[in-house]
């Protein structure tokens, strides 16, 4: 990790934990070097999610709904929903629990926060919706 970089508990955007820059980061470093590098081993992708949930899941399903035909982002999906259904048991545990409880998406959201988050940016929306100026 960048010397610049450290953990944050709470993070500022209100996850359990995060990464920030206590100090400036010039644009130039961050397109010569990586700022984190994750271990291989450690990556949450599409064959690992296979390789876990394959087993789980039962032939005859399989053979109806193959995972292998799903894109990495929707087996990182399961994967993830697998890993924060093992609670305490998932090796991924501080990563899961750093993940807000609800997915940050405004389709999710219920209509009377749907409409809190719009009214804060209230003049600034364009006529379709869009910020403006920004």
């Amino acid at each position: 990790m960048h010397e610049a970089l450290t953990l944050a508990s709470p993070a500022p955007c209100g996850a359990t934990r995060g990464i920030i820059a206590t100090s400036h980061v010039p644009s130039e470093t961050t397109v010569r070097e990586p700022l984190i590098v994750v271990p291989e081993s450690l990556e949450m992708n599409g064959l690992r999610a296979l390789s876990v949930l394959e087993p789980l899941v039962p032939e005859d399903v399989l053979e109806r709904v193959p995972l292998r035909t799903l894109d990495d982002g929707a087996l990182v999906t399961l994967f993830l929903a697998h890993e924060r259904a093992k609670a305490e048991d998932s090796f991924y545990r501080n990563y899961v629990e750093s993940l807000p409880p609800e997915p940050p998406s405004a389709w999710a959201m219920e209509d009377v926060k749907l409409l809190q988050a719009i009214s804060m940016y209230g003049a600034m929306l364009d006529t379709k919706g869009w910020v403006s100026g920004a």
